[in-house]
């Protein structure tokens, strides 16, 4: 009798001692598909931070590629405007071509003679206001845009 009562207490201890260790394994691999899982998420998170940031340089190259083409045609319909201004007199033509260099010029031979003007002490101190500042800000303004117009974007041109 203290056979059959040793095999079912030692039976079930065994059994009990089984299904903890089943637990604990079960535990264990619950434990590492997490982990296995966390891992993923934070691969496709650095996935798409991959494609976002490959996404955000192709725009800005669109965009790059859109004003360069926007400057481009500009720069063609202005120079088209200046070689197409059609029939007529042969001086008024040359003096309608003249009329953006001379702007240049002037704006220079302004800019010039404020300089020259200030730094002799012409102009007394009150003269020297925000509106003088102003005047000369704004005719420097001109000359260098008149300028960077005429000589800084003036690219090859392909011939087609």
């Amino acid at each position: 009798m203290l056979d059959v009562l040793g095999a079912v207490f030692s039976g079930g201890l065994t059994g009990i001692l089984g299904s903890a260790v089943s637990g604990i394994f079960k535990f264990l691999e619950v434990r590492e598909a997490n982990k296995a899982k966390v891992a993923d998420r934070q691969h496709e998170l650095r996935l798409q931070e991959i494609q976002m940031k490959a996404f955000q340089q192709e725009t800005e190259r669109e965009l790059a590629i859109a004003s360069q083409k926007s400057a481009s045609e500009q720069m063609v319909a202005s120079y088209d405007h200046d070689s197409k201004i059609g029939e007529g007199s042969q001086w008024c033509v040359n003096t309608l071509r003249l009329v953006r260099p001379a702007i240049t010029l002037l704006s220079w031979a302004m800019v010039t003679m404020i300089w020259f003007t200030m730094n002799k002490g012409f102009l007394d101190a009150a003269s020297q206001s925000e509106v003088m500042r102003y005047l000369i800000m704004t005719t420097v303004y001109t000359a260098s845009a008149s300028t960077l117009w005429w000589f800084g974007n003036r690219g090859r041109s392909f011939k087609k």
